[in-house]
């Protein structure tokens, strides 16, 4: 798993880069295809990506497992959010600290991701997959999923 983080001005040239990196190719050599559900994938490779944005950044974090990510910008997230995407043990987490609420929510948003279900699916999330909490953006909360 690697990941690459940058302005979100400059996402596309990220891509590129990131790809050539990890994986040794060009992005003009790629064909880049959705799921139903919107997850993107690259086509006839074994190789996994992700992507996530949040004001003015965006993160890219690739595998050879499926792979997701998300990023919020610790003031831009609705604490208010509809109580149907967190069970009662979750709410009694988030209770706690504030912190604790983007931390749910960019978990489940990158096991979505990784699995390529969409929002509907939040509370049918499995527990097949290794966490990773990128602290090195002030400001930002980011967790990155990878199947095990």
């Amino acid at each position: 798993m690697k990941y690459y983080i940058g302005q979100v001005i400059n996402s596309n040239e990220i891509f590129a880069k990131a790809l050539k990196d990890f994986a040794n190719i060009d992005v003009a050599n790629i064909e880049i295809v959705c799921n139903r559900n919107g997850k993107p994938f690259i086509k006839n490779t074994n190789i996994y990506f992700s992507k996530s944005h949040s004001n003015n950044y965006v993160i890219y974090a690739f595998s050879k497992k499926p792979i997701g990510v998300d990023m919020e910008y610790l003031k831009d997230i609705n604490i208010n959010l509809p109580n149907a995407f967190f069970n009662e043990i979750e709410k009694e987490y988030i209770k706690k600290d504030k912190l604790k609420l983007f931390e749910i929510w960019t978990l489940k948003e990158a096991v979505l991701k990784m699995n390529g279900k969409a929002l509907k699916d939040i509370n049918k999330i499995n527990n097949d997959y290794k966490k990773y909490i990128i602290d090195e953006l002030n400001d930002y909360f980011i967790t990155i999923v990878e199947q095990i």
